[in-house]
């Protein structure tokens, strides 16, 4: 009985890794879309309605739970004057929150440099700027995709034969 329990607790915890590995990859793909949702949104705010950045901070509708947090305490802090500049607040706001996030170096790099694109002088140059974060954004996320699908096809069988060879070691 005692074989039988370790058996299924070896398996369960290579499951559970597996699912947790999976789970923070699908969570930075979900946030990489989100971004590309902030940028298009943004540039649809300009577009149309001519819409100030705490106006857009306060009504965009995000999707995950991270975002909105993010973009309040920004708003916060530009309401305070913290920095003396937009562009360092949003840094400082990124910096804070880059564990929640989920995102790779280089889409951290892109969300970093739309910071220019909330707060440019013209809005154009911050549709512009805006533009080139999403086009940058979804290749990104195209690649990641991709990446995601190839290592499930070889971590998730691994990983399960892994737990049987542990169980075939142990008995």
């Amino acid at each position: 009985m005692g074989k039988i329990t370790g058996m299924i607790l070896i398996m369960a915890g290579c499951a559970g890794t597996l699912g947790y590995w999976y789970e923070t990859k699908k969570k930075e793909l979900s946030m990489m879309e989100e971004c590309i949702r902030l940028f298009s949104h943004w540039q649809d705010a300009l577009e149309t309605e001519h819409m100030r950045l705490y106006d857009f901070l306060d009504t965009y509708p995000a999707l995950t739970e991270e975002m909105p947090a993010m973009l309040k305490e920004l708003k916060n802090m530009l309401e305070k004057n913290c920095y003396p500049t937009g562009r360092k607040a949003w840094d400082r706001v990124l910096e804070k929150n880059r564990k929640s996030l989920f995102l790779g170096e280089e889409a951290k790099q892109i969300l970093r440099n739309a910071g220019e694109a909330f707060f440019c002088e013209s809005s154009r140059e911050s549709i512009r700027i805006s533009r080139v974060c999403t086009r940058r954004m979804e290749k990104i996320l195209v690649l990641k995709r991709e990446e995601l699908r190839r290592k499930c096809r070889v971590y998730l069988p691994a990983g399960m034969l892994l737990g049987v060879m542990i169980i075939i070691l142990l008995l």
